[in-house]
């Protein structure tokens, strides 16, 4: 293929990539379900506790609630409650980018893990003063 080729494929492939995260973006976000909230609600505070500022797949949570130490034994029952693997990924997946309960989860990036998440606290804006 020439480089003419190459370039023009290297250019729609940019294209389609644009699209797609504007897409993305575009989609509004439904609530979480009544379940997911409850379910989130464990697991979120132990997330951000056990592991805060700290980007983690699925599978780190799992190492480090498997870990003999008491400061991870809240995320061991969390995990335990939210399901499997799979099922962990698919909530994570569905709460993605929503404010719940105080936290966002947003997905940061693919891995050969899975995906890689970052649960962060929001804060919320107040008025101090007259």
């Amino acid at each position: 293929m020439s480089e003419e080729g190459l370039a023009l494929l290297r250019d729609l492939l940019a294209e389609v990539r644009a699209l797609r995260a504007d897409i993305a973006i575009s989609k509004p976000r439904r609530a979480p379900s009544h379940a997911d909230a409850v379910a989130f609600a464990k697991l979120l505070p132990e997330i951000s506790s056990a592991l805060p500022n700290v980007t983690f797949s699925v599978r780190l949570l799992h190492d480090y609630a498997a870990l003999n130490a008491p400061q991870y034994f809240a995320l061991r029952d969390a995990l335990a409650s939210a399901g499997g693997s799979r099922k962990l990924g698919r909530l994570l997946r569905r709460g993605a980018e929503s404010d719940i309960a105080g936290f966002e989860i947003a997905a940061v990036a693919p891995s050969r893990e899975g995906m890689l998440w970052n649960c962060t606290t929001k804060t919320r804006k107040t008025h101090i003063g007259p």
